[in-house]
């Protein structure tokens, strides 16, 4: 019998890391650094607006990154971060009044 070995990536969701018990997993988080070089690069995409207010950017995306931060605790449940949310929806917001 030949043996194969696996490679499997995936977001934490708990029926998936339930399949994986008892394996050797290893857990890979994207840097703060890589992520912000990454939306820096992405702001061109969002309308105009966004693109001429620098203090906007800079809320949107630490909105996204807060929203993105996940925190395991020692039960294995993961939580997402509410104040990225809020970041996003006074983003919104001031969208809304601009228009």
């Amino acid at each position: 019998m030949r043996k194969a070995n696996i490679f499997a990536t995936s977001r934490p969701i708990p029926e998936i890391i339930e399949k994986f018990e008892g394996n050797l997993t290893l857990h890979i988080y994207a840097k703060e650094e890589d992520v912000r070089r990454y939306l820096d690069s992405q702001m061109f995409r969002l309308p105009r607006f966004v693109s001429e207010n620098p203090e906007l950017q800079v809320e949107i995306k630490t909105g996204i990154i807060n929203w993105g931060k996940i925190a395991e605790d020692d039960a294995g449940h993961f939580e997402k971060s509410t104040d990225g949310i809020r970041g996003v929806q006074l983003g919104i917001r001031r969208y809304d009044e601009t228009n």
